[in-house]
């Protein structure tokens, strides 16, 4: 369910919370599990940072749970946006995986740079090439419930961006492989978990 690492950078950033009994932890995945199919809402379960809005192919905004090849819209404070994304990075789910048993139930939902659906554009809008993964996972085990976010062959994206945003993306991209965003994610995760326990 997590791509391999082949070259580039990777990062792992995990929460995991228990409970006294199995239901209560079958409870806090499901109820964890809507809020991450939730992309627009991801920021409120981090405390703010960086914006995320569900998009169609047609590039209209979503109001619904995630799904495969939707695309997800970023938006980062305080950093400007690439211009092949009309100033946002772009992301598109390539991938969600579910496996249920007696004993555990997870989800995965790998997301990879991705060319906007967007006229005219026809370049990857994230700081990151196309190689890289970010994977959203969450596992209920027993009575214990993890959240972890996968970042997975992460490289700047300065092949085909136009001299301004290859220095854009090599800055970001740096400081991202460096854990400058590791804050974000974390928080990502244990509100993930938090907001979910009764």
């Amino acid at each position: 369910m997590i791509p391999r690492q082949v070259k580039g950078s990777q990062s792992t950033t995990c929460y995991k919370v228990s409970s006294g009994r199995s239901l209560e932890a079958s409870i806090i995945y499901n109820r964890a599990r809507e809020s991450l199919l939730n992309v627009n809402d991801w920021h409120r379960i981090a405390g703010g940072g960086a914006r995320f809005q569900l998009v169609n192919e047609m590039g209209e905004q979503l109001h619904a749970m995630a799904k495969q090849d939707d695309f997800i819209r970023i938006s980062i404070p305080n950093v400007p946006g690439p211009s092949d994304g009309d100033g946002f990075e772009w992301v598109r789910v390539e991938n969600i995986e579910e496996k249920w048993t007696s004993d555990m139930s997870s989800i995965a939902m790998s997301v990879r740079p991705a060319v906007p659906p967007i006229p005219q554009k026809k370049h990857i809008a994230h700081f990151f090439t196309d190689e890289a993964t970010s994977t959203f996972y969450l596992e209920r085990s027993g009575k214990s419930v993890k959240a972890a976010v996968f970042g997975r062959n992460e490289k700047p994206n300065i092949g085909h961006a136009g001299w301004l945003d290859a220095i854009r993306n090599l800055i970001i991209s740096v400081a991202a492989m460096l854990g400058f965003n590791k804050p974000q994610w974390k928080k990502f995760v244990t509100g993930l978990l938090k907001k979910s326990v009764f």
